[in-house]
């Protein structure tokens, strides 16, 4: 079995937009949400619209982009932020979302 960092499962859902897909941008922002544990791994680029949108397993995200495992203990709650895919992420709680005291620790 190969190694899966996450807590979820590999076929777990999560979102997406086009362009990560595409090769025409990079996943820089990582969101764990609060009220139902989803996450989206997205480019960081605003303006997006519906048709952008994609649902994807956690594990073809791995496979596309491996350094997304450095991220894989993101707390509920909570988000992560890169410049590039060679910047170290940063870490926020998400505005307006609850998030887990256990987080405390690692986030500002």
């Amino acid at each position: 079995m190969t190694y899966f960092p996450f807590a979820e499962r590999r076929d777990t859902f999560a979102f997406t937009c086009t362009h990560i897909l595409d090769g025409e941008g990079e996943i820089r922002l990582v969101t764990h949400h609060f009220d139902d544990g989803s996450y989206e791994f997205l480019c960081g680029e605003e303006g997006h619209a519906a048709a952008h949108a994609v649902i994807i397993t956690i594990g073809e995200l791995l496979d596309l982009d491996p350094s997304i495992a450095l991220v894989s203990d993101l707390p509920v709650g909570c988000c992560a932020m890169r410049k590039d895919k060679q910047s170290p992420w940063e870490f926020s709680k998400l505005a307006d979302e609850e998030w887990y005291p256990a987080s405390q620790g690692r986030m500002p």
